[in-house]
């Protein structure tokens, strides 16, 4: 375990049954997951263990990492997302479930009628439709449609992978003993319910993410209600990762902010913009107006040498449709995930240049520096998002995703539009960030 630090040698030799990993970006969290997952599965086979990601990027990455250390194929074992596990499950078992055969995949949109259907059947058993029993009982009988239709979607899947994995009339994959789960933060309400049932009848289980966020951040649809009980739980061995932040106490409170997300981190006392492509740095760059938006980056992606160093930028947007506009205008790619929504997708994902993207994708794609269009009131945060905070995490998410640099583009003063409170926030402008006029500092570059 040479290569490990002391906190993750902490988690490998863990003798907890229970063990939450609170890990920030960047602290080595998938590495330390993928290492105690080939401890307990050392070769394809007979399943094992189960890693859980949030994605099917992460997966890929996962895959690929076993496969670079074994020279094997590990596409086929317990590792990806719930629903993903589901499927693999579901084309052995599925007789197991009395579906009569394999059954086709739909989108969740188009079994949205069985949905309902399931919920107003429950409501009519268990009145509190916040309960668990009530939930259970609503997703049990919402397969049981499915089933005889010979249909199942996303949501399905997740409940059918929980349904042989831990109810003894079915029990498939019984040698299954270890429990891994990464990037928790992103687990919707339906994976979190059904994490919560799978860690049960595990001899060993690692949750890895950053409840930091998870707690308090509604871009998912699970409830604090669901992550107290995790994080608190008394049988909970606490783990942290948090080694990498190297955020000392006259950096601002800023960047404190943004360690305790999701950081590891970006900081110069005297920062040259672009001066020099390998220097780190943490920059408002003052954009004359939303029409010169796009040459800023064109110039920051030149001045970067991003094709010559292998780097990547990605532009981050608060919303799809904003990033999908910005990639039009730039002639860039626009990256989004759609694993909630579907059960697999096929990712490009570029290596250099430009990207454009929204804060959930960003801290997945491994970016050198952020982008961060439209600073300024009124989009950070939107004017008429009901809870700031959630815009905030966002933000803070977006900035955090780097790992070289953040430009931070703020609207000129002169035009009347006030920079977004999310950048001044209790740091301390003269150490932290420095105000550069875009055409000035370019043409010195």
């Amino acid at each position: 375990m040479a290569d490990f630090t002391p906190q993750q040698k902490a988690v490998l030799t863990s003798t907890a049954k229970w063990n939450l990993v609170n890990a920030v970006g960047k602290t080595g969290k998938s590495q330390l997951l993928t290492r105690l997952y080939l401890n307990h599965q050392e070769r394809p086979g007979e399943f094992k263990a189960i890693y859980l990601c949030s994605n099917s990027l992460t997966t890929k990455r996962v895959t690929d990492q076993l496969k670079r250390i074994t020279g094997l194929d590990w596409s086929q074992q317990l590792i990806g997302t719930l629903a993903g596990i589901g499927f693999k499950l579901l084309q052995e078992h599925y007789q197991a479930l009395t579906y009569e055969r394999l059954p086709r995949i739909v989108p969740d949109s188009k079994v949205s009628d069985e949905r309902q259907a399931a919920k107003f059947s429950a409501s009519k058993l268990h009145a509190d439709q916040d309960s668990l029993v009530f939930i259970e009982q609503w997703n049990q009988d919402f397969v049981q449609r499915l089933r005889l239709k010979n249909l199942a979607s996303p949501r399905s899947l997740i409940i059918e992978a929980t349904n042989l994995i831990t109810r003894v009339s079915h029990a498939i994959p019984s040698q299954v003993r270890l429990l891994l789960a990464d990037d928790l933060q992103d687990f919707t309400f339906d994976e979190m319910f059904a994490l919560s049932a799978i860690q049960e009848r595990m001899a060993k289980v690692f949750l890895a993410g950053n409840t930091n966020i998870a707690i308090n951040d509604s871009f998912q649809d699970t409830h604090i209600d669901n992550w107290y009980p995790l994080v608190t739980r008394e049988d909970h061995a606490p783990n942290p990762l948090t080694t990498c932040f190297g955020v000392g106490q006259d950096m601002g409170t800023f960047l404190h902010q943004l360690a305790a997300f999701n950081t590891k981190k970006l900081y110069e006392r005297n920062p040259h913009f672009m001066s020099d492509a390998r220097a780190q740095f943490l920059y408002e760059v003052l954009v004359p107006g939303p029409a010169v938006t796009v040459e800023v980056i064109r110039e920051m992606e030149k001045h970067l040498q991003l094709g010559i160093c292998n780097r990547l930028l990605g532009v981050v947007m608060r919303t799809i449709n904003d990033a999908r506009a910005m990639a039009q205008d730039l002639g860039a790619p626009c990256f989004i995930m759609w694993d909630k929504s579907q059960l697999s997708c096929s990712l490009d994902v570029p290596q250099k240049g430009v990207v454009v993207t929204t804060p959930y994708e960003a801290p997945y794609l491994d970016l050198d520096y952020v982008a961060l269009p439209n600073c300024m009131q009124g989009y950070w945060p939107y004017q008429h998002e009901r809870r700031l905070d959630n815009c905030r995490r966002q933000f803070l998410r977006a900035v955090s995703s780097a790992r070289l640099g953040v430009a931070f583009l703020i609207p000129d003063p002169s035009n009347n539009v006030l920079v977004s409170p999310f950048v001044a926030e209790g740091c301390t402008p003269k150490l932290v960030t420095k105000t550069a006029q875009f055409a000035p500092a370019i043409s010195r570059t």
